[in-house]
């Protein structure tokens, strides 16, 4: 009886036990079969997608989802409004954290001054309290400087239509202010508008992190944020339905109608005070507003900003 068994090269069935394979003459004592080919290495770099094709809408849902959402901002913002809340509560902090407002305000008496022509000083109040803010006398040097550097700017940004006609726009309003005589207002306004201002800032940079280096900025920023906040509507409510709290604001000062939503009430807009109160009310929610707004917004109108504050945004493209 022969054996048969197979060539390990061609499968050839040979019979008996042959030194050689009779179809490709191989001998079997010295056949070594070929390794096997090696897979290909295995890479974790992002596939290389062509130009022309992109990642659709869809994907790019499925990568968001499975990242998950961004809680940060979320639990910064609610830290901050618990912060402010307490604090609004507690006569010690208050009084501490009521000296960085007062410090915003007259910084903005004191910018608005500076930016018509008329020195101006922010300082704290040590006779009745609170704030103050010491004016000079309107100074044609610190015009001649101020259209000096409005000039310059035309100039520097004359390559970008939009930076200038925002420019143009700027310097015109400026003009008709100091010719009108609105600038007063304006300038009287100005302390209030720039607690809204810094509370909008507060408000992004809890939100946003922008300029964070610490994740527990973000909870400090909500809560400076939402003091100024509170405490604008808290102070608008008690002017409007607390008649003792408004006969106080009406004597501040001495009792000589120095507060500022009493001059522009009485001197100024010719309204009652709770018309302005009424109105400030609002105003002090457009800062969590408007965050909101363009912390959302923020891969639109970033790209626009920066267009915008460049001299020559067609060389920005390129680049």
């Amino acid at each position: 009886m022969f054996l048969r068994m197979h060539c390990p090269k061609c499968g050839f069935a040979c019979e008996g036990r042959g030194a050689d394979c009779p179809a490709c003459g191989i001998v079997f004592a010295k056949f070594r079969p070929d390794p096997p080919p090696a897979a290909p290495p295995v890479s974790s770099a992002p596939p290389d997608f062509p130009r022309d094709e992109s990642v659709s809408d869809a994907d790019r849902l499925d990568d968001l989802a499975a990242k998950g959402f961004d809680k940060q901002p979320i639990v910064s913002m609610l830290i901050g409004a618990a912060l402010a809340l307490w604090t609004l509560h507690s006569p010690v902090l208050y009084t501490l954290s009521n000296m960085l407002k007062t410090l915003v305000h007259e910084l903005g008496h004191a910018i608005a001054g500076w930016g018509f022509g008329i020195p101006s000083v922010p300082a704290f109040d040590f006779t009745y309290g609170g704030g103050v803010t010491i004016h000079q006398d309107p100074s044609p040097v610190v015009l001649a400087l101020i259209y000096a550097a409005l000039a310059y700017l035309l100039f520097l940004y004359r390559h970008n239509a939009r930076s200038l006609a925002l420019l143009c726009a700027i310097g015109g309003a400026h003009i008709a202010s100091l010719l009108t005589g609105f600038d007063e207002p304006i300038a009287i306004a100005m302390g209030h508008g720039f607690e809204l201002l810094f509370a909008g800032i507060f408000f992004y940079r809890a939100l946003s992190g922008f300029a964070c280096v610490h994740a527990a900025e973000r909870p400090l920023y909500g809560f400076l944020g939402f003091l100024i906040t509170f405490d604008n509507m808290r102070f608008a409510y008690r002017l409007i339905y607390s008649h003792e709290h408004r006969w106080m604001y009406e004597n501040a000062k001495g009792g000589g109608h120095w507060m500022d939503f009493d001059r522009l009430a009485r001197e100024f807009l010719l309204v009652d005070l709770s018309a302005v109160a009424y109105f400030f009310m609002l105003a002090s929610a457009a800062p969590l507003v408007i965050s909101l707004a363009l912390y959302c917004t923020r891969d639109r109108w970033v790209p626009t900003f920066g267009r915008l504050v460049s001299p020559n945004p067609e060389n920005q493209g390129r680049r």
